[in-house]
């Protein structure tokens, strides 16, 4: 299946990420390309690797991204993908913690 998720912000700009699911493996995996899109910068296609390994009543999330080049990586780490991925990870961790 294909997704399309658009962030607005206070400035009025829309960030947008979209892409196709290409190997769902419930529980254990999920891959999918994706595309990055903000006000002056689109990125090139990647591919997003998530792995979920259970141990001891823990899970650890282990997320991949490949890069078709060294630029196209550079990019988006220069458009602050960190600072947007962050908060992400953090609230998935905060749901989880109500589930145990």
């Amino acid at each position: 299946g294909a997704y399309r998720f658009a962030f607005g912000g206070p400035d009025g700009h829309v960030t947008t990420l979209e892409g196709i699911y290409i190997e769902v493996a419930s529980p254990e995996r999920l891959v999918f390309l994706e595309r990055f899109k903000m006000p002056g910068f689109t990125s090139d296609e990647y591919q997003v690797k998530s792995t979920f390994v259970e141990h001891g009543g823990k899970t650890t999330l282990t997320t991949t991204i490949l890069h078709s080049s060294k630029e196209s990586r550079d990019g988006q780490l220069n458009a602050g993908i960190d600072k947007g991925v962050e908060p992400a990870y953090e609230r998935i961790a905060e749901l989880v913690a109500t589930m145990e």
